[in-house]
């Protein structure tokens, strides 16, 4: 069976005017082997040409890159033996509308020999000395596991030259969760050769989710952009180590993820002490000290343990009593998309900032319904002037209310995610802001309030999207001047992960456009 580039389906052949000169064995096979590819210095490409067909069975000449013709290599070797069935051949060359993939007549075409794939492993396993100082770039698949890089990587140059002999001529048609595989990877420092983990597939879109070893990115990559990387990779331990993160708990990822964008970014980004606690099945147990000797692990646990740093994924059940007064009627589930004032995908189109606190979390409306979300405030600013002087709530966790924010002094919708003694903890589903606020600052919402849609869209820019590295402080910063609250920019929806919108916004960009 063969394979030509730029066709995926098998081709069933055999080599036209010769035949076995004795019985098939291991050790013909080994021969045959060699002279196809195995063993010839790397050689993996060969060239093919039609010269008829046998019911299903195309007959074909084969050269290698020297022009060698391989029927006539294996007959000196005495494998194979000529036959004088070419007159033959040329009379069985009527087209046979049965063969589903027929190679040109007339021109030789390349033959891809698929190599036999490379598994992650079998690349041999590196361990972090103790006192090591390292960064933190991301989490796992959940919050207990950490990705981290040493500050010195001894082995960094070496894997990238090793790298650079990728043969990214022939793609991986076909991968299989585990396999190690390459892509281009576009990094700070410029374009770079890297391998990666196969975790998840796709075979309806033909992408391969992707977990580097070397680079904390995790992405999702089309099976034509994968190639075999070279096999002298696996001598070379991952430069991205996976550690257990000793007393954080565990949370799936794209949770965990959401909760630590509360937290600051230049706390988990600088060099941190990797101490080791011990060694089990899964790995090293690590805890990380920053120079002053605090805890990281402490602090992630924290974070991931109080429900307050949370932006709400879905809508908590209200327990109902009868000291309790508010509406009886859910709002919107905020874990679906149609809870949400609706954004077009793969449209261009006008939006307006409501809200940012990153690449990664900002919030918008779409032009469209601009108006009608001032419409709908200036509804609850007269609802809540309206409203009696001794009305009061009782609020609850996951409550829809009307609150007055502090900072202009307007009342909101806001979902209560934490109550403390006199204050509560609110996140505003219609501009995308958490507030904390006085309990005397909120009001029960009407029946039909509580109904509407969300008007905040909750969006990250594709260029720090899943996969990438986070952003910088000064990205940030830099973000957040370009995109003041009420401007007016021209976005188009990429990608829908769940209820997040990964858009990107003309003008706004991490690395330069080609």
């Amino acid at each position: 069976f063969v394979k030509t580039q730029g066709v995926e389906q098998e081709i069933l052949v055999r080599l036209a005017g010769v035949r076995l000169a004795e019985p098939w064995s291991v050790e013909i096979k080994k021969i045959m082997d060699v002279v196809l590819g195995e063993g010839r210095e790397g050689q993996v490409e060969l060239w093919i040409k039609s010269v008829g067909c046998e019911e299903d069975v195309q007959l074909v000449e084969i050269k290698d890159q020297d022009n060698n013709d391989i029927a006539t290599l294996l007959s000196d070797i005495k494998v194979l033996e000529k036959t004088d069935d070419m007159t033959e051949v040329e009379n069985r060359t009527e087209p046979n509308n049965n063969v589903a993939v027929s190679l040109p007549d007339e021109v030789f075409a390349p033959l891809v020999k698929q190599q036999d794939p490379l598994m992650v492993e079998d690349v041999e396993k590196g361990l972090v000395m103790d006192g090591t100082l390292v960064r933190l770039r991301d989490i796992g698949d959940t919050s207990q596991v950490g990705l981290v890089r040493c500050m010195e990587e001894k082995e960094r140059t070496w894997l990238e030259e090793v790298m650079e002999l990728s043969d990214n001529r022939t793609s991986i048609l076909s991968p299989q969760v585990g396999q190690l595989v390459a892509f281009v990877l576009q990094t700070r420092a410029g374009t770079r050769v890297a391998r990666a983990e196969v975790i998840k597939l796709n075979d309806d879109n033909q992408k391969a989710q992707c977990q580097c070893l070397d680079y904390h990115d995790r992405r999702w990559e089309s099976y034509e952009t994968l190639f075999q990387p070279p096999p002298a990779c696996l001598s070379i331990p991952p430069l991205c180590t996976k550690v257990v993160l000793y007393s954080v708990p565990v949370i799936p990822r794209k949770e965990a993820k959401v909760m630590l964008e509360q937290v600051d970014q230049a706390s988990l980004s600088q060099p941190l002490t990797l101490r080791v606690m011990e060694v089990g099945l899964a790995g090293q147990v690590v805890e990380l000290l920053d120079a002053e000797g605090i805890s990281i692990n402490e602090l992630l646990a924290k974070v991931l343990v109080v429900a307050e740093d949370k932006i709400p994924l879905t809508t908590p059940s209200i327990p109902v009593t009868p000291d309790i007064s508010f509406s009886p009627v859910q709002p919107p589930n905020y874990s679906m998309v149609t809870s949400y004032v609706p954004l077009p995908l793969n449209t261009c189109l006008p939006a307006i900032i409501l809200h940012v606190e990153s690449p990664t979390q900002l919030f918008v409306c779409h032009a469209a319904h601009w108006e009608d979300l001032n419409r709908f405030q200036a509804h609850l600013q007269s609802v809540a002037a309206n409203m009696d002087q001794g009305t009061t709530v009782q609020p609850v966790v996951g409550q829809l209310v009307m609150i007055r924010s502090e900072q202009d002094n307007l009342w909101y919708r806001g979902t209560v995610i934490k109550l403390h003694k006199s204050k509560a903890k609110i996140y505003c589903p219609d501009y995308g802001f958490v507030e904390k606020i006085p309990v005397s600052s909120i009001l029960p919402l009407g029946d039909s309030d509580v109904r509407r849609a969300y008007w905040a869209s909750h969006c990250t820019l594709v260029d720090w999207g899943e996969g990438m590295q986070e952003a910088t402080m000064i990205e940030v910063e830099r973000v957040k001047q370009m995109l003041p609250v009420t401007k007016q920019v021209e976005l188009q929806v990429m990608e829908v992960d769940g209820v997040k919108f990964i858009i990107d916004i003309k003008g706004i960009a991490r690395f330069e456009r080609q």
